[in-house]
């Protein structure tokens, strides 16, 4: 193997002071754009040096994403949008496959997971639908997908963590009914 084949980025000067930011991991499972988006915003200060862009954008990555960063071609990839296109290309189809409106439809709490588990998954998916979804159609939404049960245990509260959650269920409830009754007056 010849020496220059070991990196991507020959005579990448690092500044003196320069301390790797704390990166949040791209595992090739996610939007390929956004794990972009906050590299560069991370990386800000140093945006006119694309050799140390591309040297430590390997620190934003882990598991299948960094062999696939460290077989990359150097002969293939000459400035930092060189290695951005090439990344996007790799991990297109993880933008592809992002949630839409209808796969939120669908979801519905399974018994085998707790409501903190199922609320956090849910708002998880609701990040990375496109366009971005207003605040009251996401309330309309996941109140829709809950079981019968919630709907019947909301005026009991179990404990001090689901306070929030019934609250928040009251009011779209409130806010259904409200708007259920004036719509059916309206329709007279």
């Amino acid at each position: 193997m010849k020496e220059e084949e070991l990196w991507i980025v020959p005579d990448v000067v690092i500044p003196p002071k320069f301390k790797v930011s704390d990166f949040d991991k791209y595992k090739g499972t996610t939007c390929p754009k956004n794990h972009l988006k906050m590299y560069c915003r991370k990386m800000g200060a140093y945006v006119k040096d694309e050799k140390l862009l591309m040297h430590f954008f390997q620190e934003s990555l882990t598991g299948a994403t960094v062999t696939w960063y460290t077989n990359l071609e150097p002969s293939r990839v000459y400035s930092w949008k060189d290695l951005m296109v090439a990344f996007i290309r790799q991990y297109q189809y993880n933008f592809d496959m992002a949630p839409d409106r209808m796969q939120l439809q669908i979801m519905c709490k399974r018994e085998h997971r707790s409501f903190k588990e199922y609320t956090q998954r849910w708002r998880d998916l609701i990040a990375q639908v496109v366009p971005p979804m207003m605040e009251r159609e996401m309330i309309i939404m996941i109140v829709d997908t809950l079981p019968v049960f919630y709907y019947e245990k909301i005026d009991v509260a179990p404990c001090e963590a689901c306070r929030p959650w019934i609250f928040f269920i009251n009011g779209v409830l409130c806010f259904l009914k409200f708007n259920g009754s004036r719509m059916k007056k309206e329709e007279r």
